[in-house]
């Protein structure tokens, strides 16, 4: 079995060699964010004194409302 440069031989074990090497790698400068968050993103500076912050990407809408609770008084 041949490989081509830079990428590691075709077969299952070499391959799953290779991701535990990369897993293992710490890289603390990586985040990661919820998918709603990366597709929207949050306001990065102050929005002011608003009483609903929205960002739109495409049918998708995060709303941001302070002082505002989903639960019922139960907790549910």
């Amino acid at each position: 079995m041949t490989s081509r440069p830079g990428r590691p031989p075709r077969d299952d074990l070499a391959w799953l060699d290779e991701a535990a090497q990369l897993w293992d790698q710490a890289h603390a400068d990586i985040g990661y964010l919820a998918r709603v968050f990366a597709q929207t993103s949050l306001p990065y500076r102050d929005p002011g004194d608003l009483p609903v912050w929205q960002r739109r990407n495409g049918g998708l809408t995060l709303t941001l409302q302070p002082n505002v609770s989903l639960l019922d008084p139960d907790g549910v």
